[in-house]
């Protein structure tokens, strides 16, 4: 591929370069496929050369800004090429190596010896395999040109070099170069090996750095009014804010790009303190909007404000709130009743004869003539937060309760949506005037952004307990406990915050300040208990001098700490350190004013940060240390706009409920016309549980499928937490007030990594150890082992865990709650993690299909279990609904769904037959091609799309953030039933027919091979002796 100096300069083009086919063999062979058995080819290295500068910074011709946009042309470029290489010479069965060289731009004037350098790009395979490869030279140029007064210009290309000094010393050093997955460099080249497993990571560190951090300090050699101006790297602007103080010199950013800022229709309004101050202003919009969300800090008074309005104006009012402690106590503090708990016909008639009924999410259904009382949702942010992950999985927490929540806000007299986080996006689905009340006198809150060493759980462990010996001191010889209000002298911390910014009494951390709370959030129990451990054993406080809040502590009755909180709203004294989870983000408040450091580990959650932080009600002044893993680039999902995914989402989820409306009409005319007149009483009677799958944005709501918009705003949600980095983060913590502070990173001291580390590894070690011999017992004494899993899920309040495991197995449990696993689960608490939870329930299911071989599908990975259990779910499913008596058995959504799989199965079986008609040598277990997730998109496209209609009106034109992405070859007027993106065709199809899946990520490549059929069921399907003889069985499975 040659390319011209000038081929991507920014005034130019802006288009990236495509791989090119123009590869000329330097070798006497034209293709490196002619040149028999792999034992006796010779390596031909193939030349491939760039003739423009790579890594030269460079600026956007539109905004004169620093961009990355030619260095991800040319890695784009070169990673296309490696890929398709690489794929080239796996279906020939070959090995390929590839060795990515540069020109140098440093280029010596006389030869030098070839020497490793020192670079991030050193890390790869230890050895690659020699036999057989074939060696391509990748090569490319890099740096600008560097021209000074009289001086000629460097090299560009491999041609300049020749010209300069000659083809002989060139082709010379090319032949000589040093071969190594580490970087090499020689008279005029620089480079290193790419393997299969690694050529992207080299490639991005290459040209794009680390993140862009770095990429923007490399650039700019940290120039900061350059980094001030702004940049773009990888589709996002970024700029920096701020050069820290004498003590640190790091650069903090912010992120300029949002894709998931939403303006909606607004009236805002100012307070001091309270609402009420706004009394008049406020009352005029509630009269005037059926639905209002009001926006309001923390503290500010709107429960207390909604209430007393409602009594002004005589209307009965409804409260919903999340927990049964903040709906008792509402309704203790405002003289109403509290509607909790299991439905009672006497307390409905009570609470009917109430002005104020206070009630939870799970219990609004059962307030009497709602149509004529002013609903109000207080928290309605958990509408979204607290739906469940919906995003690259699924795992409802309180979706259905939610629904409901939802379904009930039409029939409400008057609708109001209170909290202090209020989404934009729930507002426009909802239909509610957003009403935002900003408050003069807030506390001062300081985030402190503290970057750990690494990604992993241990990383931020090791961070946070240094920070924590920054406070707390370890005994000095001879002591047994420690004083409160004891610190080491030497334990100053550097924090901009205390060490120049802010001249208060807690500018320096040379001494804890004697009887301070503190406080950590981290929302992980097994990870909490470790750190408390650790805190324990290096000495810096005793075990009853920490308190743990958390659902499972609180199911064991091990909840002291809470319980102060619910009646005291304080935290006794002898409380030096607080580990909690996000049990006491909302509807709790915190009155101490002792509160020293408050500590959130690993949270990128803007709402939930905010809404934790508010708990903390008599502080004027809030320290916040945030520590999360080290920085990480956006990724590609997180720039689709979020109001068009809204708006695209729910066109579909209509769609879908319109669809599940059709057929379930369409099933009922199979049944005998005799039987119509009884249809609902034999719908239900298929009582057994099942969730859609494939048509996931409806849901049945009074017998009628609608569609969800909660799990379209989850979503959203949801890939708005997983693809967004740190620097977003604090950008919108810094958007609503937050004063954010970097901080530099700080080395954690060597009895704390010895003990982090030590720790680690022992638990490590115990629990691998553990998932050995939890295998052994479960193939010979399961019952106690199960039975302690039932008594775990009883701690976490989890009812779905176990209606699971009475369903999947009754016979083992006991009849005293799990009580014969007690020994069992306390014997092995502290290794109980989701790895052996995930066993457990893998037996389960072993168990009710009746397979007999157990050992062999408990050792395989928990992706390929998932994979075998969902397709033989779909072979039994597919029987059922092969034969006319049996399929009567099944509700009308399953059997909709079970037509689109079997349709799609039936699809592409069929179009392997006609790639392999008349090729006997083809048939069989390799008979497919392999595609990406793009053409398998592509190819079930047409047996997916359906007319749309205008459901919401078009976004108002805006310029993009960058190109928006058509959806793939749809045609105008029609759309795709599933939404499938490549990763859900893959993993669909996965489930229902004989495949390889190979790679992983968004280079996941598929083989089909065959359709299920009886004579050629999957492997798990074929062991399941429960079902083979009855596949009815298979439903009231569905849901394990």
């Amino acid at each position: 591929m040659l390319y011209d100096a000038d081929a991507l300069n920014p005034g130019y083009s802006s288009a990236s370069p495509k791989c090119g086919s123009n590869i000329t063999p330097s070798g006497p062979t034209s293709s490196p496929l002619s040149r028999g058995p792999r034992k006796e080819q010779e390596a031909n290295p193939v030349e491939v050369a760039h003739q423009a500068r790579s890594i030269a910074q460079q600026k956007d011709p539109r905004k004169k800004l620093l961009s990355s946009r030619r260095n991800q042309d040319f890695n784009n470029s070169a990673q296309r090429f490696a890929a398709e290489l690489f794929d080239l010479f796996a279906t020939v069965n070959h090995e390929c190596k590839i060795c990515f060289v540069m020109g140098r731009t440093d280029i010596p004037t006389c030869s030098s010896n070839t020497t490793p350098a020192t670079s991030p790009l050193s890390r790869g395979p230890r050895s690659e395999r020699k036999t057989g490869h074939v060696e391509a030279a990748h090569r490319a140029r890099s740096t600008a040109q560097q021209k000074g007064p009289g001086e000629n210009e460097t090299p560009k290309g491999v041609d300049d070099l020749i010209e300069a000094h000659g083809h002989q010393p060139v082709a010379s050093d090319l032949l000589k170069f040093n071969l190594s997955p580490s970087l090499q460099e020689s008279r005029f080249f620089a480079g290193f090996t790419l393997s299969k497993s690694s050529f992207r990571h080299k490639l991005n560190r290459l040209f794009l750095k680390k993140n862009y951090r770095e990429w923007a300090e490399f650039h700019t050699k940290a120039n900061f009014n350059e980094l001030a101006k702004g940049f773009f790297y990888q589709n996002a602007r970024y700029r920096a804010l701020s050069t820290g103080d004498l003590l640190d010199n790091t650069i903090t950013y912010e992120l300029i790009t949002d894709p998931f800022r939403v303006e909606v229709p607004t009236i805002k309004l100012n307070i001091n303190r309270y609402l009420q101050e706004q009394y008049r202003a406020i009352s005029a919009i509630l009269a005037t909007h059926q639905s209002v969300a009001l926006e309001a800090p923390t503290g500010s008074g709107k429960t207390t404000f909604i209430i007393k309005y409602a009594r002004r104006t005589r209307q009965p009012l409804v409260i919903a709130v999340p927990t049964i402690n903040l709906a008792r106590q509402i309704a203790h503090q405002h003289k109403g009743y509290a509607l909790t708990g299991n439905f009672n016909h006497n307390k409905v008639q009570v609470s009917n004869e109430a002005d104020l009924i206070v009630c939870t999410y799970d219990t609004i259904h059962q307030v009497p003539h709602l149509f004529l009382r002013l609903l109000v949702i207080d928290e309605a942010h958990n509408l979204v937060n607290q739906y469940g992950q919906v995003y690259r999985g699924y795992k409802p927490f309180r979706a259905e309760t939610l629904r409901k929540c939802a379904a009930l806000i039409p029939e409400a007299k008057k609708t109001v949506l209170l909290s202090g986080t209020m989404s934009p996006l729930l507002c426009q689905t909802l239909k509610a005037q957003l009403v935002t009340v900003s408050r003069n006198q807030n506390p001062n809150v300081r985030v402190f952004d503290i970057e750990a060493d690494g990604t992993n759980n241990e990383a931020l462990a090791r961070s946070l307990i240094t920070h924590l010996a920054e406070i707390f001191p370890r005994p000095r010889r001879g002591q047994t406990s420690l004083t409160p209000g004891e610190a080491r002298a030497e334990g100053t911390s550097r924090t901009r915050g205390y060490a120049a910014t802010h001249e208060t009494s807690e500018r320096s951390t040379k001494s804890a300040p004697q009887g301070k709370l503190h406080v950590v959030f981290w929302n992980n129990t097994d990870q909490l208990t470790a750190v408390k451990e650790l805190v324990v054993q290096l000495g810096y406080l005793r075990k009853d001098q920490i308190a743990t809040i958390s659902r499972s502590h609180y199911n064991r009755g091990e909840a002291d700490a809470l319980d102060d909180i619910i009646s005291r709203q304080k935290i006794k004294p002898s409380i030096k350190l607080l580990f909690c989870t996000c049990l006491i983000s909302e509807g709790v408040n915190i009155k101490n004013r002792n509160v020293g450091r408050i500590f959130t580990v690993g949270l990128r959650d803007e709402d939930t940060f905010r809404q934790f932080i508010a708990r903390f009600r008599k502080m004027k002044v809030v320290n916040v240390f945030s520590i999360l893993p080290t920085e990480r680039n956006l990724l590609p999902d997180f720039f689709p706009f979020a109001d068009e995914e809204l708006i695209n989402n729910l066109e579909l989820a209509e769609l879908q409920a319109r669809q599940l409306r059709r057929s379930k009409k369409r099933w009922q005319n199979e049944y005998p016309a005799e039987d119509l007149p009884f249809i609902t009483n034999i719908e239900q009677s298929n009582n057994y549980q099942y969730r859609n799958h494939l048509l996931n944005l409806a849901y049945q709501h009074d017998k009628e499928w609608i569609p969800d918009p909660l799990h379209v705003l989850a979503a959203i949600h949801g890939r708005k937490v997983a693809s967004a980095n740190n620097c977003y983060f604090y950008t919108r913590l810094r958007a609503v007030g937050f004063t954010i502070l970097r901080v530099k990173n700080k080395p954690s001291a060597d009895p704390v990594k010895d003990a982090v580390s030590k720790a680690g590894q022992t638990q490590k070690e115990e629990r691998k150890a553990f998932h050995k011999a939890l295998i052994e017992d479960l193939l010979h004494h399961p019952a106690p082992v199960i039975n302690a899993l039932f008594l775990w899920y009883a701690e976490q309040g989890n009812r779905h865990g176990r209606a699971n495991l009475q369903q999947l197995t009754p016979k083992l449990l006991d009849n005293v709650q799990g009580a014969t696993g007690a020994q069992y689960l306390s014997q092995h608490r502290r290794r109980w993690d989701e790895k052996a939870r995930t066993h457990i329930l893998r037996y389960c299911r072993l168990f009710a299909l009746g397979v007999t071989d157990k050992e062999h599908f408990l050792n395989l990975s928990p992706a390929e279990f998932n994979h075998q259990f969902r397709a033989a779910k779909f072979h039994f499913e597919q029987q059922l609904f092969n034969d006319p008596k049996t399929r009567k058995l099944m509700k009308s959504e399953h059997k909709e769904e079970v037509r689109i799989k079997k349709h799609i199965a039936q699809h592409l079986a069929l179009n392997l037959q006609n790639t392999n008609s008349g090729t006997e040598e083809n048939k069989g277990a390799n008979a497919g091609a392999k595609m990406v997730g793009r053409a398998l998109v592509e190819r079930l496209k047409p047996l997916l799309l359906v007319s749309k209609k205008p459901l919401l009106p078009a976004r108002s034109a805006r310029p993009p953030l960058i190109a928006k992405k058509r959806r793939l070859s749809e045609p105008e007027g029609l759309i795709d039933l599933l939404g499938l993106s490549p990763a859900r065709a893959i993993n669909l199809v996965r489930n229902i027919t004989h495949c390889t899946v190979e790679g992983s990520g968004r280079y996941r490549t598929i083989t089909i091979h065959a359709a299920f059929t009886n004579d050629n069921p999957p492997p798990l399907a074929a062991a399941a002796n429960n079902l083979l003889a009855d596949p009815a069985k298979i439903l009231p499975l569905l849901a394990a």
